[in-house]
C-alpha cells in the first residue's frame, strides 16, 4: 500500500512510472498542505540562517579592525 492507501502496481513499466508520478505528487500536496506549520527541519533551518548572520556580522567587524589597524600601523612607521 502507498502512503494514500492504495494499492502498489505489480511489475510493469507503466504502472511503476505512473504510480512514481502519483507519489510524487501526493508528496507535493502534502508539502503545500499547510505551508505555516513549521517542521522540526524548518526550525533548524532557520536557527542555522540566524547563526550564519551572526558570524558574518563578526567576520565584518573584524575585517574593518584589522582595516583600521594595517591604517594605524602604517601611520605610525
Amino acid at each position: 500500500m502507498g502512503p494514500s492507501g492504495r494499492q502498489l502496481p505489480e511489475h510493469g513499466g507503466c504502472g511503476q512510472r505512473h504510480w512514481r508520478q502519483l507519489r510524487l505528487l501526493e508528496g507535493g500536496k502534502a508539502a503545500l498542505a499547510n505551508p505555516r506549520e513549521k517542521t522540526a527541519e524548518h526550525t533548524e533551518i532557520a536557527e542555522l540562517k540566524r547563526k550564519v548572520g551572526r558570524l558574518e556580522r563578526a567576520l565584518g567587524r573584524k575585517t574593518y579592525e584589522l582595516k583600521i589597524a594595517g591604517e594605524l600601523s602604517r601611520d605610525s612607521t
